[in-house]
């Protein structure tokens, strides 16, 4: 596995990130916002080093493979799986992934676990 990801297991987030301005309720699974949001926080848990190797031509991380696993309407709650993807110098790793996004109660913010970084 890459070296970002290798000693990590089970990452669960669920109240570190609440994102506002959410127009609409809660983003799909494959919406730029919902993916953006993952890779905000895959980079977060990685070294400086690795940034740094993100920068390089021909690098880079990516959500792939989006499917939404589950919905409800009351909670707005959207389950997803995906796969993240790592291009390094030329070698391309997947690494699977499941996230949930939550609309909060008044409608205007969600909030948004992952597992698997």
């Amino acid at each position: 596995m890459a070296l970002i990801f290798k000693n990590t297991v089970l990452l669960c987030l669920a109240s570190s990130l609440l994102l506002s301005g959410c127009d609409g309720g809660t983003p799909e699974c494959n919406s730029d916002t919902a993916k953006d949001e993952v890779i905000k926080m895959a980079l977060g848990r990685v070294s400086d080093d690795f940034r740094l190797k993100l920068e390089e031509p021909g690098n880079s991380l990516s959500i792939i493979n989006v499917r939404t696993t589950s919905h409800t309407s009351s909670p707005d709650i959207n389950e997803c799986a995906a796969d993240i993807r790592e291009v390094l110098s030329g070698k391309s790793y997947l690494i699977p992934i499941t996230y949930r996004l939550q609309e909060t109660d008044d409608g205007k913010q969600f909030y948004i676990s992952v597992s698997g970084l």
